[in-house]
């Protein structure tokens, strides 16, 4: 029996690589059978499609690497490299509806004396823009 641990929950909130998330990955194997048990916490995380798509990519590879002892590691690399693009490609997005509602609230929370409005209008943004994005990524994979 292996057992593989990786990351921490400190890691969590502040990396943009999956691998670096707090999970656990257990091997076991009795004669011709390989049993993977996968557990990966995404506390502080909000993971998106290309995110969820790199793991199940890695575990596909790790089942060509069993079956056929051919290497994938050049595979993961790419897909990793992917994923860490979407995702600063994201970020750029999410800091982009940050501005365009933090501006007006923070315009609403000057006038109102509400000073709270900055934070709740760029943080709405964020959240507005980060689902739309990722929603429209699952519908282009849908078609």
């Amino acid at each position: 029996m292996y057992d593989l641990q990786e990351g921490s929950l400190f890691q969590n909130f502040v990396t943009f690589n999956p691998l670096k998330w707090k999970s656990e990955i257990k091997i076991t194997y009795n004669d011709s059978t390989i049993y993977l048990t996968i557990n990966i916490n995404t506390i502080g995380q909000t993971p998106t499609l290309k995110e969820e798509q790199l793991w199940d990519t890695f575990i596909s590879n790790f089942e060509v690497t069993i079956r056929t002892e051919k290497d994938m590691t050049q595979n993961n690399k790419q897909a990793l490299k992917n994923t860490k693009s979407n995702s600063f490609r994201l970020v750029g997005w999410a800091l982009i509806g940050a501005i365009v509602f933090g501006i007006p609230a923070g315009m609403l929370g000057y006038y109102t004396n509400i000073d709270r409005l900055v934070g709740f209008g760029a943080g709405i943004g964020i959240l507005i823009v980060m689902i739309y994005k990722n929603d429209k990524e699952k519908q282009s994979k849908g078609n």
